[in-house]
């Protein structure tokens, strides 16, 4: 009998611990006719937005080297940055908003007329001209360096917006700084890509108008 009662209980063990694992297995696996769960998105860092920045910029630079003697294949650049950069595969639509766009084509919102803003030559934004990558940089900074101390970066999750400036110097030492804002999308590769991008010249205050002496 005392043997009886050592198998029942061992064998009840055995048909417990059985049920734990086929419940735990059945949570793991999708089940027929149900969707397979959406992977939670990849939390993006500020080290992402820094990386991203700083790549933007280098692209930029390397599309405004290989226009200059002696020549490369900048088109060929050109391409391969707005892809790296830009998420034309994203569920919505790239609102890009560059500097030096008129209307009607200051909004850009697909790749053509994006890589049209950075080496021109589509007869679709004929005033692009050759491009605004394709001037004579040689130096591309940016900052997101606020007045009062505050820091442009806010981040929600896989997404994340960055407001500051950029700063590009030409071959005259010449410095061009423009107010910019830039939206953020970490894609489940883990590779980050711009969703939004605006950015306009800094504003100067206007000279005072003197008032007239009444008469």
């Amino acid at each position: 009998m005392r043997a009886l009662t050592h198998f029942l209980r061992d064998f009840g063990l055995l048909v417990i611990l059985a049920l734990f694992a086929v419940s735990c297995s059945t949570k793991s696996s999708p089940i027929a006719g149900q969707a397979t769960p959406t992977p939670t998105p990849p939390l993006i860092t500020p080290s992402d937005i820094d990386s991203t920045q700083a790549a933007w910029c280098a692209g930029l630079i390397r599309i405004s080297e290989l226009s200059r003697p002696p020549v490369g294949d900048w088109q060929q650049e050109a391409n391969r940055f707005v892809d790296k950069m830009y998420d034309f595969n994203g569920p919505y639509k790239v609102l890009f908003r560059p500097t030096l766009a008129y209307a009607p084509h200051a909004f850009r919102t697909d790749r053509a007329g994006t890589l049209s803003y950075f080496i021109g030559g589509n007869p679709n934004f004929p005033n692009d001209g050759e491009g605004f990558a394709r001037g004579p940089w040689r130096a591309c900074t940016y900052s997101n360096d606020l007045p009062g101390g505050v820091t442009g970066i806010q981040i929600y999750g896989n997404t994340a917006v960055a407001m500051g400036t950029v700063t590009l110097t030409d071959l005259n030492n010449q410095r061009t700084t423009v107010d910019k804002v830039f939206g953020f999308r970490k894609l489940p590769d883990n590779t980050v890509k711009l969703v939004v991008h605006m950015s306009a010249k800094a504003n100067e205050a206007p000279t005072p108008t003197p008032t007239p002496c009444p008469r």
